[in-house]
C-alpha cells in the first residue's frame, strides 16, 4: 500500500471496485476511495491515491485502464 511506504497509517481505508466488461472480458477498473488520513493533506493524500492507481499491478498485467476518484473525510 502506497500510504505505509510512505510510513502513513490511515484511520480509515476503504476502497471500491467498479469492474467493467465486454462480451470478451475485463475492459477498465474504475477506484472510488473514502479514507480518514490524520496529519495529511489533501493534496499529499491525493497524489498517494494517483500513484496506486498509475501503479496498480492488475492493470497492468491485463492491460487495462484504471481510473480512481478519491474522497477525504476528517473525523
Amino acid at each position: 500500500m502506497q500510504y505505509e511506504e510512505k510510513g502513513i497509517i490511515p484511520a480509515s481505508l476503504d476502497t471500491e471496485a467498479i469492474v467493467s466488461m465486454d462480451g470478451t472480458g475485463i475492459t477498465g477498473v474504475h477506484l472510488s476511495v473514502t479514507r480518514n488520513v490524520p496529519g495529511v493533506s489533501s493534496e499529499e493524500s491525493g497524489s498517494i491515491a494517483k500513484g496506486a492507481e498509475q501503479n496498480c499491478l492488475i492493470a497492468k498485467v491485463l492491460k487495462i485502464p484504471v481510473t480512481s476518484e478519491a474522497v477525504l473525510v476528517f473525523k
